[in-house]
């Protein structure tokens, strides 16, 4: 078995930035040690949204979509 089947694969989305971390630990901690707010992001697994507090998994690929706001001038 690779090693990259036993990390977890963190994507950013829309920049392309991709890190591999070890898993058994809950995502907001990565999103805390990656200084991402979680309220900036929207985390997917296959995609489907997930919750911060989700531990992950050997294997797992997580999608980080940048959330954008704006409104009316």
């Amino acid at each position: 078995m690779s090693n990259e089947r036993l990390a977890v694969t963190i994507k950013r989305i829309p920049s392309g930035e991709k890190i591999t971390v070890q898993p058994g630990i809950p995502l907001k901690k990565i999103l805390r040690q990656m200084g991402i707010p979680r309220d900036s992001v929207v985390a997917l697994k296959q995609g489907e949204p997930i919750p911060e507090d989700m531990i992950l998994m050997p294997g797992d690929v997580i999608e980080l979509i940048s959330v954008i706001s704006g409104g009316r001038k």
